[in-house]
């Protein structure tokens, strides 16, 4: 039997409540429940003060609240047995995706109202999402984040374009009087990189 590929959110130690939207109910995972829930269409969680929106459109989106016990001697550190609560939210994949992909919005510092308000009205949206590029708007802000994983082409707008030659990542924000471009190279490989915007 194949075992499937995950993408995890986020795993912690629980604190309180897992609030979360899932086919337009909101409901509770009350402390100290065990539970596993599978998340439907747009959907939200929101957990110890951090938010997270999952448009539809993902791979099935996952909750699980459980106690896990271990032993800190697993990774060296002392004979001691715990046990804790934990929180995890992912993404199944199923065994051997391709072509597969998800995306979320992971708010810090809000409330489940925050959360909720941010859910029905996204100020975030994916332009593009390949194993090549994925790309990201942010309208509040007026910028678009864009990893390209190699070099390439993409749409952020309808009849603009940003081009590079070689893998980066590009932060466009427009300001008053024009556009403030940030290049990045997180390998630290380039010696030169052609961007193009038009």
């Amino acid at each position: 039997t194949l075992t499937p590929v995950f993408t995890t959110m986020n795993q912690t130690r629980r604190v309180g409540d897992i609030v979360y939207n899932s086919g337009g109910m909101q409901q509770t995972i009350q402390e100290g429940q065990t539970a596993t829930r599978q998340l439907q269409g747009d959907s939200w969680i929101w957990h110890n003060d951090i938010g997270y929106i999952v448009p539809s459109g993902n791979d099935s989106a996952f909750i699980e609240a459980r106690t896990v016990s271990g032993n800190y001697n697993l990774v060296g550190t002392s004979d001691r047995a715990v046990s804790e609560p934990v929180a995890t939210f992912w993404f199944n994949h199923g065994p051997q995706p391709q072509g597969k992909n998800y995306s979320y919005i992971m708010l810090p510092a809000v409330s489940v109202e925050e959360t909720e308000a941010a859910a029905a009205e996204p100020h975030v949206n994916v332009l593009h999402h390949s194993d090549s590029i994925h790309a990201v708007a942010h309208h509040l802000t007026r910028s678009v984040g864009i990893a390209f994983f190699e070099a390439g082409t993409v749409e952020i707008s309808d009849g603009v374009d940003v081009t590079v030659d070689a893998p980066a990542l590009v932060i466009l924000r427009n300001r008053l009087g024009g556009m403030e471009v940030t290049v990045s190279d997180p390998e630290y490989r380039l010696t030169d990189l052609t961007l193009e915007i038009g």
